[in-house]
Formats: C-alpha cells, structure tokens, sequence
C-alpha cells in the first residue's frame, strides 16, 4: 500500500501549493486537520488512505508555516539593514566578474543561524569551510534577484544577501572541524585532478566526480544541453548507482555491500556539497540499500516520498528548485514508465538467436526506454524553465552512457592512484582522457544536427507540446488494441506543420524587432527577409544564451551582423557566449581603446574567423533587401561618447538604436545625419534623463519606444523625466523590467 509514500506525496502537494501560491500555512493546517475529523467516517481501507492523505497534507501545512516563522521571517526582518554581522563560512568561495561569492551562516540576536550568501570586494581574500567571519554588511533578503521578485534562492536554501560594507575580520580556528572534512577533500579531488589529467579533459573528469562545471567552456555546457546530455554532468542518481555499483562489484555479498555502500553514499552527499539532484539520488540508494538488512522488500516509489520527505523537512522552499523538480520527475519517469516502455518495445522486435546480437538488442532498448521515460516527464519543466526539449536526448545517451560508466569508475581509480603517487595516476588518467574526448566528439557533433533542439520561445512549438500530450493520453485507453503508430505519426505531422508556420514566420518579408529582456543591460535582435542582425548583448542575465535561443526559436542558425554600440559590460558581457553557440558572419564595433574584454572578444573573433569591421565613420549594409545604417562615433570625451547607433529600415519600417549616446551627442548626431522619421526607438542608456533629449524625439518622431532596464536597478532607471518626455510626444512606451521581453513586427 506504500503507507510512507503516500504520507510524503501528500506533504509535498501541501508544502508546493504554500510555496508557489503563497498560502498562509497555519490557517490551511487547520482545515486539514478538519478533513482528517471528517474523512474518519469513510468506509475500510478507503478510509485510511484518506486519513493517511489527510494527514500528510495537514502536516505540510503546519511544518511550511512552522520553518517560515523560524527562519525565513527572521531573515526577512534582516531586509534593508546594515549592520556587524558574524557568520561561518560554509563552503569555497566562488570568484566571478562582480565579485568574490561565499557563502556562510549568520548569527543573530536569536542565536537563529540564518543561510546567507556574501558578496565580498576582497577578491584575494582566502577563506575556506570553518573560517568565523566579522564584518559590518548591508544586509537583503534572498527574495530578489535582477531585482525581480524570485524563489532562486529561498529553493537553494539562502535566505539573506550580505554584502560588504566594512573591514573584514577572519578567523581560521574552525577549518579543521570533521564536518568540513568532506569539503576539504572535494578540494583536494579538484586539485589532484587538475594535476593528473590534461587540461582538455580535466574539467569534464571534475563536473562528472563533484557536480563542479567551472571548469567547463561555456560552449561544452552548451552542446550539453542542446543533445540532451547535461545531466551527466549534475552529480545525480547515475553517478551515485555507479558508485555503488562500483563498490559492489569489489564487495559481491549484498549485505556486506550495504553495509559499506550507505556510509560511502553518505560522504560523497557530502563530498559534492549536498546538491538537490545528489541528496534525492542518495537517500533512494541508501532506502534501496537498507531493505536486505531489514529484511524487507525494496519499493523504488516510496524510497522516492521518503527521499522527497527529507528533502522538505530541511527546507520547504526547495520544493521550487527546479534541480529537484527535474530529478524527481526524471526518478519517477524511470520508476513508472521504463519497463512498461522496455516491455512494449521488446514485444515488437525481432527476435535475434545468436546472443550477442540479442544482447546489444536488449542494451538498446533499455537505453531508449529510460531515456524515453525520463524524457516525457521531464520534458514540461524544461519547457517552462529552459524554454528548450531535447528531441535527440534517448540518441545521445545510447551512445554516451556506457563509456560515462566506464569512465566514471575509471576517473576514480585515477585520482586515487594519483593520491598514492603522482605519475600513476597520471597513467591511470590517459585512457580516461580518451573517453572524455569521445563524448565531447558525440555530444557536440548532435548539438550541430538541425532541430536538435526545440525552443518553446516559439508558440507553435508550445502549442505541439501541449498536444502531444493530449494524443498520447487520449491514445492510453485503447494501447491493447490499437497500435502507437497512429498517435507517433499525428504527433509528427504536427511537429512538422508547427516547424513549416514558425520559419514561415521568422523569414515573412516583415520587419521583427525583439528587445530582449536580460535585466539591466540591452540586447536588441532585427529580423526580416532571413537575415538577423544583433546590436548589442550584455546584462545581468545571460544575454548570449537568450539571443541564441531567441533566434533558434525563429529556426534562425546564424548572425548575419552583430554590432556592438559601446564597451560597457551590460552590452556585452554575452557576446562571446552568443558567438560560441551560432555562427556570426560579421561583427562591427567602435575603434576600441585598450578596453581588456574588448580585446577577449577581438581575439574570439579571430580564432572563430569572424571579420571585424571598426566603424568611424558612418558605413551602410546590405541584408536581405534591408538597410542597415551604422553611424560612427561624434564625441570622444566618455566611452558612451564614443559609442556607435544602428539604423534598420525596412521599407518604410524603421528602428533607431542610440546606445548609452548622452542628450548632447543626440544633439551632434542629428546635426550630422539625416535621420529618418522612425517607427521604434530603443530608447537610449536605459531611460537615464541625460538620454532621449527633446531634441532627439521631435527629429525622429517615434511611434514607439522601448526601455531595455532592470527591474529595480539602483540607477534609478527609466527616469520621470525621460518618460514625461516620451509622453509628450504622445510616444507608446514598452520597457522590458515590466513586460519582459518586447517584440515589434512591422504592419
């Protein structure tokens, strides 16, 4: 009856319908309780499940509201100040372009130890797990992030923002407390791999042992992602059952191994920092482990509720983490729907009589029903989180899985051997190496086969996946008599109309202006007569990533021109990321002056072979029929200044993009240039009030105006004057921190 998984299942629905609807967790464990009273009067063993169901849900509700009073609303009462704070750090500090990131344990008068994350400006500070840290921060609660209402750190357990406002305190007399023991040999792996294996394949060898994918190029992860196989690089269920299927393969009695599997399990949660998809995997494993020394029989689903119970327990707000989400669905996939899928294909195969070809027969099915079971549950979360589905996802594990296997046993041999004496596990490393580079070759040569991937930016493609899902369940009622080829064949006719709508779309003789919404920062994509011009691509969220997709989503594979305004981070900080993931035909830019990630992006250039064209002086393109004006720079004092804007006309369609260009270098250019009356200005330095002066607005007479800015930046962007401004002019004002991203199609 699986009394524990039904209570769990029950616990979660209660504590997901607290955290993604913001119910008031004492009030509805009330009524629960109330349900329990009232479903006492059922009949037998209906009965008891309801009391069962009840309960569950009642005790979800009351433990959400009991750890919303004890820790996040202490945390939250921490917003907006700042003050002496003292906190233990609790892992590795993580260096990046806006600072060095730490995160530790903050004392309060409450002597409550609240989860919080410190952004230091100390980037040569060492700290390690164990070091007590002092310091006066500006405190904020973990609610916010690109100043957009969020639950991305709540779900990973940080519920306050500390960032540093004063001198920093250190001391060291807890690093060598046996609980950061697991962390301190994390550290060391990194270190022993770094050193055993060649810099082309350590940081794969690292993301497979530890879940750390820092040492990864962006465009590795992409080709990852885009053939279905990042999951072998999230430390989850496959990495721990290798683990033990590792250990028993030394160990052979099932018992003797269990015994040894579940404390080894146990470290290595530990050892990989206790990551959602890890802690799910390893509580199944250590529940699956300890029924032989019960002597009970092992039930994958309710190890599955007891391992999403301890999870909740520990934090309610991880019930939103998309990592748990996509590794459940993925655990219940495999538990619910591998073997009936495994069984349906074996019925339809042929039958081979020698056992070799039978064997490799029953190698592949059992990869494609996994990844087919693993893939129809997880592919609604993807959809929403990603806005992606990786259609060749079953392709890439069939040819990937067994050498990850081979090569995760292997990679631990290695760094052991490599612990023992440096030149043997430099040996020991060399075939693994091998094995990295033969997954790579396959991940990134799928990731380079069309329609890889499919992007639900798309509506067509949205609308397809919805129905899919409604053919197959309408399809389930009639499976003993009728063949699945009809609900596979109307589900790919449609897939196809939806590809043959979409890039009839995107190559419409029509004008599409898309301002992308990636905080505060700007990327502005012109589309029309197939070709797509990108100006622009920086902010605070992966712009690069979001123009990609954005345009993979038009069935878009290439940038015809990519043009860079100006040098500051937020415009393009994505740059190299867009130019990883497709092919850029051009790129055109100011003359730089020294700028040091100007010169890193010259240099992708060049090793991409993508022409550079410095523009000084205004220089005409022609795309598709479209007209693509660059007027060169008309002030020198400041690098916005110096900055470039971009004239698309199509027809009579016409889209202005100044930059960050002042209200006095608006001023020169309109002196210089024959501007255009314009259909959309992407209005200028985000809305700043020095920008978008009069004098701009009454030559170019913009119907429409969009704001590329940061919900709650701290500039102050878009400012009341820039706005009054665009209103009298009787303007339609779009801005992206309010609707996200804006798209523009002519006519």
């Amino acid at each position: 009856m699986r009394k524990l998984a039904l209570f769990a299942f029950s616990f979660a629905a209660a504590v997901l319908a607290c955290q993604a609807l913001a119910l008031t967790g004492w009030t509805l464990g009330v009524l629960a309780l109330g349900l329990v009273l009232g479903v006492l009067f059922a009949r037998d063993m209906n009965r008891f499940r309801l009391i069962l169901v009840s309960i569950g849900v009642a005790a979800g509700f009351f433990w959400n509201a009991f750890y919303d009073e004890l820790f996040v609303e202490p945390a939250r009462a921490l917003d907006g100040l700042t003050m002496p704070v003292t906190g233990e750090v609790t892992g590795d500090p993580d260096e990046t372009e806006y600072g060095l990131y730490v995160r530790l344990r903050i004392k309060t008068d409450g002597a409550i130890s609240i989860p919080a994350l410190l952004c230091l400006d100390e980037k040569a500070l060492a700290l390690a797990p164990g070091d007590v840290v002092t310091l006066t921060a500006e405190l904020t609660f973990a609610d916010t992030r690109y100043g957009e209402k969020t639950d991305y750190y709540l779900a990973r357990g940080i519920f306050i923002r500390a960032y540093q406002a004063g001198q920093v305190t250190v001391a060291s007399d807890g690093r060598g407390a046996l609980r950061y023991a697991p962390a301190r040999l994390a550290k060391a792996v990194r270190e022993k791999i770094a050193e055993i294996f060649p810099k082309s394949a350590a940081g794969f060898i690292t993301a497979i042992l530890t879940g750390d994918t820092s040492g990864m190029d962006e465009a590795y992860q992409s080709a990852l992602s885009k053939s279905g196989a990042s999951h072998i690089v999230a430390v989850s269920g496959m990495h721990v059952s290798y683990l033990v299927g590792f250990l028993r393969f030394f160990l052979r009695r099932k018992r003797r191994a269990a015994l040894v599997s579940i404390p080894v399990v146990l470290l290595f949660l530990a050892f990989v920092g206790f990551t959602p998809s890890a802690v799910r995997a390893g509580i199944l494993q250590i529940f699956l482990l300890s029924a032989p020394l019960l002597r009970r029989e092992s039930d994958p689903v309710t190890a599955l509720g007891a391992a999403l119970l301890c999870m909740l327990v520990q934090n309610p707000c991880a019930v939103t983490h998309v990592g748990l989400q996509l590794s459940f669905a993925a655990s219940l996939g495999m538990t619910l729907m591998a073997e009936p899928v495994e069984a349906a294909l074996s019925a339809r195969a042929r039958k081979f009589k020698r056992n070799q070809l039978a064997a490799i027969q029953r190698f592949v099915i059992a990869s494609v029903s996994s990844s087919v079971a693993v893939a129809v549950c997880t592919a609604p979360i993807t959809a929403l989180h990603f806005d992606t589905i990786s259609i060749l996802a079953p392709v890439t594990n069939l040819l990937i899985l067994w050498m990850l296997s081979a090569m995760f046993c292997g990679a631990v041999i290695a760094v052991a051997a490599g612990f023992l004496w440096t030149p043997l596990g430099v040996l020991a490393a060399w075939p693994v190496s091998w094995g990295a580079a033969y997954i790579k070759l396959v991940c990134t040569g799928v990731a380079r086969l069309p329609f890889t991937v499919l992007y639900t930016v798309n509506d067509y493609i949205r609308i397809w996946l919805g129905a899919v899902y409604l053919i197959f369940g309408a399809y389930l009622p009639w499976k003993e008599r009728k063949r699945p080829i009809l609900p596979v064949a109307l589900s790919t006719a449609l897939l196809c109309l939806c590809l043959v709508l979409g890039t009839a779309e995107a190559d419409a003789g029509t004008l599409t202006a898309a301002v992308l919404n990636v905080g505060q920062g700007q990327c502005v994509v012109l589309s029309g007569g197939g070709r797509n011009v990108v100006v622009d691509c920086g902010g605070q969220k992966d712009a690069g990533e979001m123009a990609a997709k954005y345009l993979f989503s038009r069935n878009a594979y290439r940038v015809d021109l990519l043009v860079l305004t100006h040098f500051d981070t937020d415009h393009i900080n994505g740059v190299q990321s867009l130019m990883e993931r497709l092919p850029v035909d051009a790129l055109a830019m100011p003359v730089p002056s020294g700028e040091a990630a100007v010169d890193e992006i010259i240099e992708a250039a060049r090793t991409l072979d993508i022409p550079v064209t410095y523009i000084s002086e205004t220089t005409a393109f022609t795309l598709g029929g479209r007209q693509v004006t660059i007027y060169g720079p008309v002030g020198m004092r400041s690098s916005n200044d110096r900055g470039i804007s971009v004239l698309y006309s199509a027809g009579q369609f016409d889209v202005l993009v100044t930059g960050d260009l002042s209200g006095e270098m608006e001023q020169r250019l309109i002196k210089l240039e024959s501007l255009p009356d314009i259909e959309v200005l992407v209005i200028g330095h985000h809305g700043s009030k020095y920008s978008t002066s009069e004098t701009l607005l009454a030559a170019v007479l913009p119907e429409a105006a969009i704001i590329s800015v940061g919900a709650g930046n701290s500039y102050g962007h878009p400012a009341e004057e820039t706005i009054r401004r665009l209103l009298d002019f009787g303007t339609y004002i779009y801005r992206t921190d309010l609707e996200g991203t804006v798209i523009v199609r002519a006519g």
